[in-house]
């Protein structure tokens, strides 16, 4: 059987995060407590878990961010169950003979660190490779910010060979017209 490739998004909730060039210390100093993914061609098929401890270390500015309470936290299942749950769902969507690219923001360098030590059977289901949106965003933000620079100049060119530029273009638009006739009748 042929090996179908599909993107899985992923996200995760930590209690911390390294610092830059700290970021394979991070899962040991620091813990998963929530994970989502979702799968879907046709229909949406979305696992979402909270990950309990009874003991972590947290950064108070990470957790303000997620806004998880230690409470949600010393609830939530373990992390050896929800890694249970997480293979099962995968098996229930069909699965089993695909090959699962991760997806997301900061997925390679943030999230997948802290899914290979908190949930390892579901890491093993996933490609080493994956796809970052960050890297996607500069990428087309870098083309289509280029490519909108020259179209502005363009435009701009086009303009001042047509007529007035600054306020003189302005003064001989309508709007502004109208708004002086108004005023003229107020007085």
């Amino acid at each position: 059987m042929t090996r179908r490739t599909r993107f899985i998004g992923i996200d995760g909730e930590m209690t911390g995060g390294g610092a830059r060039g700290e970021e394979n210390s991070a899962p040991r100093q620091f813990q998963l407590i929530q994970v989502g993914a979702a799968l879907g061609e046709t229909a949406l098929q979305i696992f979402s878990s909270d990950i309990g401890y009874e003991r972590w270390n947290e950064d108070p500015k990470a957790m303000s961010v997620n806004g998880i309470s230690a409470e949600r936290i010393k609830l939530a299942p373990a992390p050896a169950v929800v890694d249970d749950a997480l293979c099962i769902w995968l098996d229930a969507v069909g699965t089993q003979d695909d090959t699962l690219v991760p997806v997301g923001w900061g997925v390679s360098g943030f999230d997948m660190p802290f899914v290979r030590e908190y949930l390892p059977k579901f890491a093993r289901r996933l490609s080493r490779r994956s796809v970052d949106l960050n890297a996607i965003v500069f990428l087309l933000g870098g083309v289509v910010g280029a490519s909108a620079a020259f179209s502005v100049a363009r435009r701009r060119r086009r303009r001042r060979r047509r007529g007035p530029a600054g306020l003189a273009a302005f003064e001989g638009a309508p709007c502004y017209q109208e708004t002086l006739e108004k005023r003229e009748r107020r007085v």
